[in-house]
């Protein structure tokens, strides 16, 4: 019995061809892990792999090509070899054959559908299936790839200069995670827990060294103060987590932005402020000014675009208004609320950190 990947619809290589399966084993009447009935005509093999091979044995989600070849003499073949094989999931496809023998003298010396055949044999009866447990699959190793252990960085208060985070793939990982934590202090509670870019599949994570110096001043650093982290990376599948290979410091200088003699810019009374607290967990306040009664609309959107949340909408008096934002169903990560009055819009950006 062999068990093959599936390729395209078809079995991903040829019991003929060494190594081109999955799995292999073979077993005879009698032996641990085969268990064969008998009603009429009709025999019934029912092999039980872990058993059979003395291993722990799982598939990970996926369709499979079981193939099973009679190795006993038979009438109709006079002992060669006859390869049969039905998909394992049921109601799939019809049974092949590859027959190298040409027992049936119909030239399959590839999968070829029976129903292409025109041989005198009827496979209806021919089914395999593979039952178990949905398994996870295993998640491999993978190493951090910049910015460079050891590495130093400043980052300035509002500064749009993007710092990019990356990390080899791991296989089989649904999702990312980057944590980073004070130097020793390990990683089962840390300080900052992000999902990487595009929610949290890409093996990289894009911040700008404004977000960074917020997310640091939220836990209560300074400017002008060092910062000594420690930091690295999450894989996820399921409920299986796997840590990178390594573990980076970095020292992030925090740098206060230079103040601004120019007046700051208003647009006829309108204004959007930043919410506090910023970073948050789970929830913040935010507080907008409208110099007239207006149709207002407070929008909270994802870094894809994509709307996820309506913190206000209606008519609202002139004045001060202040609203609250609970993101207890959102995961970490970085955020932007649109406030559009009238004609007005403006967007901030916030920090969700879990």
């Amino acid at each position: 019995m062999f068990i093959f990947a599936d390729n395209g619809g078809q079995p991903a290589g040829d019991p003929t061809i060494d190594d081109s399966w999955l799995y292999t084993v073979s077993l005879e009447p009698g032996d641990d892990g085969l268990s064969v009935t008998q009603e009429e005509t009709i025999f019934t093999f029912v092999v039980d792999l872990e058993v059979a091979t003395e291993e722990n044995w799982q598939l990970g989600a996926g369709r499979y090509w079981l193939v099973a070849a009679p190795t006993h003499d038979m009438e109709d073949l006079a002992g060669a070899t006859r390869w049969n094989w039905a998909q394992a999931e049921q109601n799939f496809g019809e049974p092949r054959l590859i027959d190298p023998d040409n027992n049936f003298g119909a030239d399959a010396t590839v999968w070829t559908p029976f129903s292409t055949l025109g041989v005198d044999w009827n496979p209806a009866g021919l089914t395999f299936t593979i039952e178990g447990i949905l398994g996870e699959a295993d998640l491999g190793d993978f190493a951090l790839l910049s910015p460079a252990d050891g590495t130093e960085l400043t980052v300035e208060e509002n500064s749009d200069a993007e710092v990019v985070i990356e990390w080899e793939i791991s296989e089989n990982a649904e999702s990312y995670t980057w944590v980073a934590n004070a130097a020793g202090e390990g990683f089962d509670d840390p300080l900052l827990s992000l999902a990487s870019d595009n929610g949290g599949s890409d093996n990289r994570l894009t911040l700008s060294a404004g977000d960074i110096f917020t997310i640091l001043t939220g836990f209560g650093f300074e400017a002008g103060e060092e910062a000594e982290l420690e930091w690295t990376v999450i894989a996820s599948v399921g409920d299986n987590t796997l840590q990178a290979e390594n573990v980076w410091s970095v020292t992030i200088t925090l740098e206060e932005a230079a103040v601004s003699t120019e007046p700051i810019e208003t647009v006829d009374g309108f204004a959007l402020d930043q919410n506090y607290p910023n970073p948050f967990n789970p929830t913040t306040n935010i507080s907008f000014t409208l110099p007239e009664a207006s149709d207002v609309s407070l929008e909270v959107y994802n870094m894809q675009g994509q709307r996820v949340a309506t913190v206000a909408s209606g008519t609202m008096s002139q004045g001060s208004h202040n609203v609250s934002f609970d993101a207890t169903n959102l995961s970490s990560g970085i955020y932007l609320y649109r406030l559009t009055a009238g004609t007005f819009t403006a967007t901030n950006k916030m920090m969700l950190v879990k």
